[in-house]
């Protein structure tokens, strides 16, 4: 498509003259998340690896990765693409996930993509499910299978109306799975999580 028509940046409607359709200004300014916390992903300091409250009450996982922190454009980027199909903004922010990666995994590539799930009539209203999406474009960068033996049993609440323990409660027996995963390297895919007072994209 590029090769015929220029790319149109879907922020400013400018020509990316590039194969993307976002310009590199745009791309500049976008929220990225330049120093955080190797474990939760939330903000820190430059000289910081690990954030105090993982130091004192460490994760059930190994790391943590967010592009971007969930703040303009980010967020209206992924309500086009999550509510309109919004198939240009799909690939904006798979590709831009897959930078925010950089060569991270380069010498310690997962042995199976696992996307977050929807809720079956979720999946169905909205015709896809947006951590798929993503994760497609990272089992195709690093050559890895994508994981389908997960499952979303419970409708749950928008979880942004939540409080921290709400959300517990709302997830509680929420997924399910057929899958074997001991003595593996996962990569759980989702789009937005909330860490402590954070809200963060692609992680």
């Amino acid at each position: 498509m590029f090769h015929v028509l220029p790319g149109r940046c879907l922020l400013c409607d400018s020509r990316t003259n590039r194969q993307r359709n976002l310009c590199n200004p745009c791309e500049q300014d976008l929220p990225w998340l330049k120093s955080s916390c190797r474990l939760c992903a939330v903000p820190v300091h430059d000289h910081v690896s690990v954030c105090g409250r993982c130091l004192s009450e460490p994760p059930p996982f190994v790391s943590s990765h967010a592009g971007f922190a969930y703040s303009w454009p980010i967020d209206q980027l992924l309500h086009n693409f999550k509510d309109h199909a919004d198939l240009p903004a799909r690939r904006v922010l798979s590709e831009l996930h897959v930078k925010s990666l950089g060569n991270s995994l380069a010498y310690d590539k997962p042995d199976v993509i696992v996307p977050v799930p929807l809720h079956r009539r979720k999946e169905r209203e909205r015709g896809f499910n947006q951590s798929f999406e993503v994760a497609t474009q990272l089992a195709k960068l690093w050559h890895v299978p994508i994981d389908h033996n997960c499952k979303r049993l419970k409708l749950t609440s928008d979880q942004k109306l939540l409080t921290v323990n709400q959300r517990g409660l709302s997830v509680k027996d929420a997924f399910f799975t057929t899958g074997t995963y001991q003595g593996k390297h996962l990569i759980i895919v989702d789009d937005v999580i909330r860490r402590y007072d954070h809200y963060l994209a692609f992680c």
